[in-house]
């Protein structure tokens, strides 16, 4: 019996984790777009409005703040230099992330700063 608890703990988990796939908010007046994709647009653009040049970051994550609201993302950046060139057990350099907040509905953001 406990067995069958802890596998449907552990069901609910990865459902809540990932079952953001399948069930994104669309957002009116976008068609297709989901609220991720909006955030990524979003991130992309103040990231170059800042000045910061595209093709030195990659784009290493992408959250719901959904404490905040389910419209609040945070889109975060790092530089490439701080990045191995392959995934491995290479350390990847502190510091250096930018942090785009964004607000899908109202359409404003900020950045902040890693250390």
């Amino acid at each position: 019996m406990r067995e069958l608890g802890i596998l449907l703990l552990a069901g609910v988990l990865v459902g809540f984790v990932f079952g953001g796939c399948e069930g994104e908010r669309r957002i009116e007046g976008r068609g297709e777009e989901s609220e991720r994709e909006m955030a990524v647009r979003m991130g992309r653009a103040a990231m170059v409005e800042e000045g910061y040049r595209l093709a030195e970051y990659r784009l290493v994550g992408v959250s719901n703040e959904y404490w905040k609201g389910p419209e609040h993302w945070t889109v975060t950046f790092k530089p490439d230099r701080l990045l191995p060139e392959r995934p491995s057990n290479t350390p990847v350099g502190t510091g250096g992330e930018v942090f785009v907040h964004v607000n899908v509905e109202s359409e404003e953001w900020y950045l902040t700063l890693g250390e």
